[in-house]
């Protein structure tokens, strides 16, 4: 875990000084995708929900992220933090667990919570998010 924290201070650090914000590129927060996940063909991931937080209007938003290529949850916050934090955004992770996806069933399932974060407050508000964004597919929390 060393080498990751070393490795997002170093990218933050290049962040800051190769695009300050301010710049051309600042992204809104409503361009933030509230749904993003990266899944194998298992169909197995970990999950987080986290908050985004502006840091110029302290407009807040939730997203839920998976990728199949983290080991632990707070890859996948650091991960976002990397992507984010150069366009003026902080993030505070709220919980997690698992995801299944079933592409053939058009299915999603969530389950258990992260071992770093717990379980997000309200889980059916991830449902909500993923319905959203997955209306073709049922999802249920296990």
């Amino acid at each position: 875990q060393a080498g990751t924290l070393t490795k997002y201070l170093l990218n933050d650090i290049l962040s800051t000084v190769l695009d300050p914000i301010g710049t051309e590129d600042h992204m809104t927060i409503a361009e933030i995708p509230e749904v993003s996940i990266v899944i194998d063909s298992n169909g197995l991931s970990k999950f987080i929900v986290a908050e985004v937080i502006d840091s110029t209007s302290d407009d807040q938003r939730l997203v839920v992220r998976a990728d199949h290529r983290c080991e632990f949850h707070d890859e996948i916050r650091n991960r976002l933090r990397g992507e984010l934090a150069m366009h003026g955004f902080r993030i505070r992770c709220v919980g997690g667990g698992r995801i299944v996806i079933n592409a053939e069933e058009k299915t999603i399932r969530i389950m258990n919570k992260s071992g770093a974060f717990g379980k997000e407050p309200d889980r059916q508000k991830t449902v909500r998010m993923l319905e959203r964004s997955f209306p073709e597919y049922q999802i249920s929390i296990i």
